[in-house]
């Protein structure tokens, strides 16, 4: 199901509103795991929905080979994203890359209408990730879009290592 909004401005996804909405951004240089970018949403019961998420890549390699994309071309991915789904904020990851991303991404979108908020996370990521999710997987509140299916996403989430020693 897709995000409608109806005429007093409030977001459903099928009959269930939706309270919270978010385009959230994890940037990379190409480094790791590459820069992440994902939709999410929160209905009124608190259960969390990921909507649309994806690495940042391009669909061939450029002539060195690389599939990442450069900074600005992902600046301007993710504001185009934000307005597909009409949002007008994005939260920005700002830990490494990501405080220079912030100014990149300002830039990128002046005169846009969409803006940025900046986080800061602490600790190791793979506890931080389980510490987010696990309990809204038990609890069976937390959902995938459909599109989701198949993809390197549920790949990803279906093989996640809590052991591992790598940056998700």
């Amino acid at each position: 199901e897709e995000i409608e909004l109806d005429r007093n401005g409030k977001a459903w996804l099928g009959s269930t509103e939706m309270v919270g909405m978010k385009v959230f951004w994890d940037p990379s240089l190409g480094h790791s795991a590459g820069s992440a970018v994902a939709v999410t949403l929160q209905d009124n019961k608190g259960h969390n929905y990921f909507h649309w998420i994806a690495r940042l890549q391009k669909y061939e390699p450029d002539a060195t080979g690389s599939v990442f994309m450069e900074p600005e071309e992902q600046c301007r991915f993710v504001i185009n994203l934000a307005k597909q789904f009409r949002f007008s904020n994005v939260t920005i990851e700002s830990n490494g890359i990501g405080a220079f991303m912030i100014r990149l991404f300002r830039r990128e979108a002046a005169n846009s209408g969409i803006t940025c908020s900046e986080r800061t996370s602490n600790g190791e990521k793979v506890k931080r990730i389980l510490e987010t999710i696990q309990p809204r997987l038990q609890a069976h509140m937390l959902h995938c879009h459909i599109r989701m299916r198949g993809t390197k996403f549920e790949k990803e989430f279906n093989d996640f290592n809590t052991n591992s020693q790598r940056e998700c």
